[in-house]
């Protein structure tokens, strides 16, 4: 019986699955409106927290992922030697709402969604 059950909720996940629109050149036309970011990046970077103001090199690594359909953003903020700040994001664009989205989290544990718009 759970094998049953189990094979009817497969079958009808891939049906669900399997009638989706393939959106994936619009995404791609989209984010190709970012295609400026995608690189290495160096240079300097003030950190604003409790403490105050802290000086650092920050390097950011931009490169695309899913054939053109996200891209990855990791930077890192160094101050002789170590790691003051490190983040990860993604962006990608929902034909849903017709948004680009963007989903980030630092090391300290926190992540944000939030969302743009690009903009001539």
């Amino acid at each position: 019986m759970k094998n049953l059950l189990l094979l009817i909720i497969l079958y009808g996940i891939s049906q669900a699955f399997a009638q989706r629109p393939d959106v994936s050149a619009r995404c791609k036309e989209e984010m190709k409106k970012l295609s400026y970011f995608v690189g290495d990046w160096k240079g300097d970077a003030a950190i604003r927290n409790q403490s105050g103001v802290t000086t650092v090199t920050q390097t950011e690594h931009i490169e695309w992922k899913l054939d053109g359909l996200v891209l990855s953003i990791e930077g890192i903020g160094r101050k002789e030697g170590n790691s003051m700040f490190h983040a990860f994001a993604l962006i990608h664009f929902d034909v849903t709402d017709s948004q680009f989205k963007f989903k980030s989290y630092v090391k300290e544990g926190f992540s944000t969604n939030a969302y743009f718009t690009v903009l001539a």
